[in-house]
């Protein structure tokens, strides 16, 4: 028994406790990506969306001599501005002037989903507000 080798109890519990020190910390930082890349995507979509209704409100500049935003009820259809609606993404007429465009995600990181309305204000300005959005974050959404 003189020349044994391997760890002492001591040696594996230090290893342990540090490991479980380390885990602690680096953990939670990598948690927050799939929440981040939610709120991207939230983002993106909505500078998507800007784009989107500042290009058709040029185009009425040329077709009709005015910068006209369009009606709620036209938003809803998101194939009007988009080759290819984006996934998880839908809308709902609220009414002429108002339409909700709703983010449902994976359902159980976002069970709330988020919410937010685009209002035509008659059609010569709009406004995007933020109605719901899951885990208390709150997409940036200026004008």
């Amino acid at each position: 028994m003189k020349n044994q080798k391997g760890f002492t109890l001591i040696e594996i519990i230090m290893v342990i406790v540090i490991l479980g020190i380390l885990s602690a910390v680096v953990v939670p930082k990598f948690m927050d990506f799939t929440t981040d890349a939610h709120k991207a995507n939230v983002q993106a979509f909505v500078a998507s969306v800007k784009t989107s209704l500042e290009m058709n409100a040029n185009k009425k500049i040329i077709d009709i001599g005015e910068k006209r935003y369009p009606k709620g009820n036209t938003v809803t259809d998101l194939s009007a501005f988009f080759d290819k609606p984006p996934k998880d993404w839908s809308t709902e007429d609220v009414n002429a002037e108002n339409a909700d465009l709703i983010y449902s995600g994976d359902g159980s990181n976002f069970p709330n989903g988020i919410i937010i309305r685009y209002n035509s204000s008659g059609g010569s300005n709009y406004s995007l507000t933020l109605i719901t959005a899951a885990y208390g974050w709150e997409a940036n959404i200026e004008m």
